[in-house]
């Protein structure tokens, strides 16, 4: 039997507004401070669900237009289950759908997520400081709000909040992101159009070709429990309305996330609303989170009553959440989507709060996303002015749902976070259902990263690698017309492929040095928008293939590069140096910490096996290579050098560094390095730094020395050649009958492996010449006529 309770007809605003929650990273102890409280009126409230509203509000001054559209929540398994006063649990009426989600108008990066409901608007800002601006109804009657700052002290790191289950190792696997190829181009043969004109948010898309990724949705079902200790304090106040609001809104902020950055689309399932205190079986069970000593039993309380009591829960959730009565804090199972440990516990003393950023955070931990201190993933930058910086300079702050810093924080992915949910996506597709037409969605600018050659303007195809859950024809226009060090941006219309903009990226006037960086603008047939970010490098490579020494700094392409080393990261391949194939390398940085300096910070590593390949003179070679990894532990790890074994199950715990040592010998002008990870409890090998240092020439054995030195023709009447194999070094003399010397060189001038010495005006007789090195001497009978 299905309880239907009454449905008033006076509705408010239930909203929650966010740049994205400081709650959803801070997964530690958390104080709040009110201050500058002010009494405000409502007045546009609408009195039906309408598809869309726009709603203005004020606060110390300032005016902000929340422009919201109908987030649907419900799926196929929707329903709300309630205490009937003797503990058992019956379904009630479901509300009508009021989950709205949008933006604010004047902060087109705030994020916005509203409900109506019957008790008025309550709702949370977030800036981009380390403060939140509360929303909360003071009287329904003269529809007044009490408006006030929150200031938040707590820290950035996200600590305490990711938990194993003993059970199964973690999935440290990462996508690679595959950047779009830049090509030099002369501004003189490049069509350009004017910026102002393209600048206009008007400009029709003109591009033919769909994305090259090609993106399907996949539904996932969340389920949500609601303690009674929530229930009748402060968040609830007892009110039932409220709490199925609140539950309904962490749809619209998961979806806001995950549905635009990797196609995972959520839908409600069962939610539990304890309301009554006597009966509530996790009253005291589930009493803590984040770093409550509390916590860990909270979580596996949480998941035991749900594994174990289908006939209530159902058994078609794919991530469950409870609320606790704490400060803002969360805890979750890492990469267990669809498992028995799909679960988390998220906190926090209000109804919004905990359902909007903490929810997006400890999702996020349920789909193999770390915190940002020990992800080893790359956070692209927000735009330094969300409407197009027209100077060099500006803010410099990067994107992650998985921080904890206010000012870091944006209400989307950035592009490793996107890929990393989407790869979870397809190792568990026959948990989702495939969602055939979804709704429109905004397309997703994937960031972009590219080697200067020289300081000319290139023209970059950026749509290249961006795509769209619609599978929308893209386009580009500029946002940018400066970048981050003052090079200048420009479109080159109808250029790329399909007739797709591409942009043109001019250096700055003095040159470019180092790292720059600036944004674009992607857009779809709907009109949908989003930013995406382009990386542009120049660095001076200290390569030298004639050189006694070489030092490699493995790591990404943004990462400190150690004085006196050139960078080689997993896209690196050249004609000098680098990986033989860059399908499978993948790179991190880890982030500095006690102990880890700049050069081991940041590494190459991959499950699968690698060759880093580079140019140098034969001879005996000294190979060093540093192993570790600031966040992970490693086995098994094997190096080969030119094709045979010389490093065996190396094996290194989180955060210690060591280096391997062992000489080659190079015959061929290259050197190859093989690593690979055969086995044992992690897939990857990892490294972090290669030296090599030339030892000398080669030693070769008596018996295959005389194959190594010959002279031609004999008998010789004006040129006599000399080769000698492989180029190995030693000294060559030549002597007459008497023993005379009549010719002598310590070291030969090669070409080609060869050498010609001129006999033309020596004397006709017989000669001896003689090749010597370190090890061994040969002696070859030459005729001049």
């Amino acid at each position: 039997m299905m309880l239907k309770l009454p449905y008033r007809k006076g509705l408010f605003l239930f909203l929650i507004l966010s740049y994205l929650s400081p709650s959803a990273q801070n997964d530690i102890k958390s104080e709040e401070k009110n201050h500058q409280k002010e009494i405000s009126t409502i007045q546009s409230l609408p009195e039906n669900l309408p598809s869309s509203f726009s709603i203005p509000i004020s606060y110390l001054g300032e005016e902000m237009t929340l422009e919201l559209e109908k987030s649907l929540s419900y799926g196929k398994n929707t329903r709300f289950l309630i205490d009937d006063g003797t503990g058992k649990l019956i379904e009630v009426e479901k509300p009508k759908e009021c989950s709205y989600i949008g933006n604010v108008k004047e902060h087109p990066e705030y994020f916005v997520n509203a409900i109506i409901c019957e008790k008025g608007l309550i709702g949370t800002i977030v800036t981009s400081e380390s403060e939140t601006i509360e929303i909360r109804p003071l009287s329904k009657k003269h529809k007044t709000h009490e408006i006030f700052r929150v200031k938040t002290e707590n820290s950035h790191l996200g600590k305490g909040c990711m938990l194993g289950d003993n059970h199964e190792a973690h999935d440290y696997s990462m996508p690679k992101i595959q950047s779009s190829v830049a090509k030099a181009t002369p501004l003189t043969n490049t069509s350009k159009s004017s910026n102002k004109q393209l600048l206009k948010e008007g400009r029709a898309l003109t591009a033919t070709l769909p994305p090259t990724t090609i993106m399907d949705v996949l539904e996932y079902e969340i389920g949500v429990e609601i303690g009674s200790r929530s229930f009748f304090a402060e968040a609830y106040n007892e009110d039932l309305s409220v709490a199925q609001a609140s539950a309904q809104s962490i749809i619209g902020n998961l979806n806001r996330r995950y549905l635009h950055g990797s196609g995972v689309k959520f839908t409600l399932g069962t939610v539990i609303i304890r309301t009554n205190i006597s009966t509530d079986p996790l009253r005291d069970l589930v009493t803590g989170t984040g770093t409550s000593s509390t916590a860990s039993s909270s979580l596996a309380a949480f998941k035991d009553y749900w594994n174990n009591n289908p006939g209530e829960v159902g058994t078609t959730h794919d991530v469950a959440v409870y609320h606790v009565k704490s400060a803002p804090s969360g805890l979750a199972y890492v990469n267990k989507v669809a498992t028995p440990f799909k679960y988390g516990t998220m906190g926090g003393n209000g109804a919004t709060s905990w359902a909007n950023g903490t929810a997006v955070h400890e999702v996020g931990h349920i789909f193999n996303l770390r915190h940002t201190n020990s992800s080893g993933l790359f956070y692209e930058n927000r735009p330094r002015v969300n409407s197009g910086a027209t100077t060099a300079g500006g803010r410099d702050y990067w994107i992650s749902v998985m921080h904890g810093s206010g000012n870091r924080n944006i209400g989307r992915f950035s592009t490793t976070e996107a890929q990393v949910v989407r790869q979870v996506l397809n190792n568990k597709r026959s948990a989702g259902d495939l969602v055939s037409n979804p709704s429109q969605i905004r397309p997703f600018g994937v960031y972009d990263e590219y080697d200067l050659p020289s300081n000319n303007p290139i023209t970059i195809d950026v749509i290249a690698n961006d795509y769209d859950v619609n599978n929308d024809v893209l386009d580009v226009r500029i946002l940018d017309q400066v970048s981050n060090l003052g090079g200048t941006i420009s479109l080159s219309a109808g250029t790329g492929p399909g007739g797709r903009n591409e942009i043109i990226y001019t250096p700055p006037a003095s040159g470019l040095i180092g790292k720059d960086f600036f944004h674009y603008t992607v857009f779809d047939t709907s009109g949908g928008t989003d930013f995406g970010a382009v990386y542009v490098g120049s660095e001076a490579s200290l390569f030298d293939e004639n050189s006694d020494q070489f030092r490699f700094d493995l790591g990404t392409r943004t990462s400190i590069v150690w004085s006196d080393y050139d960078r080689v990261h997993g896209d690196t391949s050249n004609s000098l140096y680098g990986w033989t194939d860059t399908t499978n390398i993948g790179d991190r940085d880890r982030g500095s910490d006690s102990g880890t300096n700049n050069l081991n910070r940041d590494l190459c590593l991959s499950s699968q096996p690698g060759t880093f390949e580079t140019k140098l003179r034969n001879g005996k070679w000294r190979v060093l290579i540093t192993f570790g990894d600031r966040s992970y532990s490693h086995d098994n790890i094997f190096v080969k050098a030119e094709g045979v074994d010389r490093l065996e199950n190396i094996n290194s715990t989180a955060g210690a560094y060591f280096n391997e040592i062992f000489e080659v010998d190079v015959t061929d002008g290259k050197l190859s390095l093989e690593f690979s990870d055969r086995g044992g409890s992690d897939a990857y090998w990892t490294a972090t730094r290669i030296i090599l240092t030339y030892v000398g020439a080669l030693s070769v054995g008596d018996n295959n020395f005389k194959n190594v030195f010959s002279i031609y023709p004999n008998p010789a009447n004006s040129i006599l050649n000399i080769k000698i194999k492989d180029n190995i070094g030693g000294a060559l003399s030549i002597v007459d009958v008497l023993g005379n010397i009549v010719y002598a060189k310590k070291e030969l001038e090669m070409v080609g492996g060869k050498t010609a010495i001129d006999v033309d005006d020596w004397s006709k007789g017989i000669y001896f010449v003689i090749f010597k090195t370190d090890n061994n001497k040969i002696i070859k009978k030459v005729i001049v006529d």
